[in-house]
């Protein structure tokens, strides 16, 4: 979901590069690039606030209120990955954010200045969400970016074994909220109201532009 001009980057090539990126976990990206879309909340210059990429557990407020806002006026099919492309996060060296395991992701409008930035970002992104894959350093820092592995930050495109396989078969239905939101539906049962429904798994990937 575009919230920026997509630059004549088109569904067909980010298909082509995702699927060639993923074809070792034997699963398509089926790609949709859906009309711009801007309230007056959510412009082509909106900036985003950073999220905590080290935890990648929870959305911002912002992301949230985007989600929202969005789900408010547009039908998603069950099994949809939505990725937004923000015109800008505070942190101009941050490319995207997607919840591990989680199934709405977020890509900086700076990463449309080629189709391969772009759709190595998409793929990077997309494998924290439907792999629940880690970053390629784990909880070694210093090693970030030393790596040709797809979830690092070096621009590599490999992957391993254990990556293929939680792409192949993800441990949980991906859903559209993250941990902290499951946690308030969860209460919500308790008598604890909440304003939204947990949809179910992912198939495939709806990218909107502000």
């Amino acid at each position: 979901v575009p919230l920026v001009t997509m630059n004549d980057i088109t569904e067909a090539q980010i298909e082509t590069v995702l699927n060639a990126l993923y074809k070792g976990a034997n699963i398509t990206i089926d790609a949709t690039i859906a009309p711009q879309f801007n309230t007056p909340e959510f412009t082509s210059t909106t900036s985003f606030a950073n999220p905590d990429v080290n935890l990648m557990s929870k959305y911002t407020t912002q992301m949230r209120a985007l989600r929202d806002a969005y789900l408010a006026e547009n039908q998603v099919e069950s099994g949809t990955c939505l990725v937004f492309v923000l015109p800008s996060f505070t942190d101009s060296q941050l490319d995207g954010y997607m919840v591990r395991g989680r199934g709405v992701g977020f890509v900086s409008a700076s990463t449309l200045s080629s189709l391969p930035v772009f759709a190595h970002t998409l793929a990077h992104e997309l494998g924290h969400g439907i792999g629940g894959l880690e970053h390629a350093w784990g909880d070694t820092e210093s090693l970030k970016g030393s790596t040709d592995n797809l979830m690092d930050y070096s621009g590599g495109t490999q992957l391993v074994k254990e990556q293929w396989e939680g792409l192949r078969n993800p441990g949980a239905v991906l859903n559209l909220f993250d941990g902290e939101e499951d946690a308030m539906a969860m209460s919500s049962i308790l008598g604890i109201q909440t304003d939204f429904e947990i949809p179910t798994e992912t198939d495939y990937i709806n990218i909107h532009d502000f």
